[in-house]
């Protein structure tokens, strides 16, 4: 199917809220990671743990299949995806060197959806925020070499708000490359088990 095939009156049907995720990336954490690591585990319960995994194993081949997206998309009738990392893979919980290698695998994993298939999905790359030296060098790949206009970040970075003076340079680089942010939770940062 073209793109242009299913249009209606000149209209195109863009999803921007769209998961992607990478079973590379997640292989190479999966050696340190621990469920206090991210808060979209840290405070779950029994019931959200149960569920959450039975459901991440039925969208698993969606979020990372292109294949499968592709044939959602058509029977939903969307034209193009801006695709971009799972939020529980925004891996800022892992040190530097290694939320490096995990970001420039999945930015690499979407970029290759998208040149597969240009006419579908456009990239909204993710960044090792724990770092900002190494995201402001991980943003200009993207813009320069892999050509996303766009990143996908969470809404802090391990407890720590944007506000924060070391993320100045950062939000400075967005707009000197007129990159599109979109800001997206991954569970919550102050969350306190219940009392009995």
């Amino acid at each position: 199917m073209s793109v242009g095939a299913e249009r209606v009156n000149g209209t195109v049907t863009i999803d921007i809220h769209c998961h992607v995720m990478s079973l590379e990336s997640e292989e190479l954490v999966r050696p340190y990671f621990t469920p206090d690591k991210d808060p979209f585990f840290r405070y779950s319960g029994p019931s959200s743990d149960a569920y959450n995994q039975k459901h991440f194993a039925e969208i698993v081949p969606k979020l990372s299949l292109p294949e499968e997206r592709l044939r959602d998309m058509d029977r939903m009738g969307i034209d193009i995806q801006a695709i971009s990392v799972a939020p529980p893979q925004y891996y800022y919980w892992t040190e530097p060197d290694l939320g490096v290698r995990a970001s420039r695998i999945q930015n690499d994993n979407l970029a290759r959806m998208v040149r597969a298939h240009p006419d579908r999905f456009v990239g909204l790359g993710t960044l090792p925020l724990q770092d900002v030296d190494a995201s402001l060098a991980e943003l200009d790949r993207l813009a320069h070499e892999l050509g996303f206009n766009g990143v996908e970040i969470c809404t802090s970075v391990n407890g720590v708000d944007f506000d924060d003076p070391r993320f100045e340079p950062l939000f400075a680089r967005f707009e000197q490359l007129d990159v599109l942010v979109v800001m997206h939770p991954n569970g919550f940062a102050n969350g306190w088990p219940p009392t009995t």
